[in-house]
């Protein structure tokens, strides 16, 4: 066989694997978002929010007419906005170890998204941080304990609740 052709197998071998890995890697970024969304972290879906911790008043943010509104006088933040990107963002992982349930939702925070249909669509009970930017959860009731980060945020959704309330 010539050296050509052996370069040419050579290049077409390297191609494919190449690509199956592209398409690897795009697969599971796909996987990642179809995840999100069966949980119902698309933003465009959320039309109103209930945070709420026991001892502090709870706000809530309704979305009418393409505008976001709280129940306080002025939402100079753009909490929605900070809140509905976190959760666009968000990356949920197993607890891969036995965290103690009652010293980790000692004084939790409750977050209650609402599509258009005032329908819940998800329930997050927010526990202690566990590791900087990393917070425990529960979602939707479930009796299982759950890691909550985001890659494009350095503050845990914890610090950024509990900053807002």
């Amino acid at each position: 066989m010539k050296p050509i052709k052996i370069i040419i197998i050579g290049i077409f071998v390297l191609s494919a694997g190449l690509i199956g890995l592209l398409f690897q890697q795009k697969s599971n970024r796909i996987n990642d978002q179809l995840s999100k969304k069966s949980l119902g972290w698309n933003p465009v879906a959320i039309k109103k929010m209930v945070i709420k911790r026991e001892g502090h008043d709870s706000i809530l943010l309704t979305k009418g007419e393409g505008i976001w509104k709280t129940n306080r006088k002025f939402d100079g933040m753009g909490v929605a906005s900070q809140v509905l990107l976190y959760l666009s963002t968000i990356q949920i992982e197993n607890s891969q170890s036995q965290i103690l349930d009652y010293a980790i939702f000692l004084n939790p925070i409750s977050l209650t998204t609402y599509d258009k249909n005032a329908a819940p669509i998800n329930r997050i009970l927010i526990g202690k941080d566990v590791a900087p930017g990393v917070c425990a959860a529960r979602l939707n009731d479930e009796i299982s304990v759950k890691l909550l980060h985001s890659n494009l945020n350095n503050k845990s959704l914890r610090i950024l609740l509990d900053s807002l309330l």
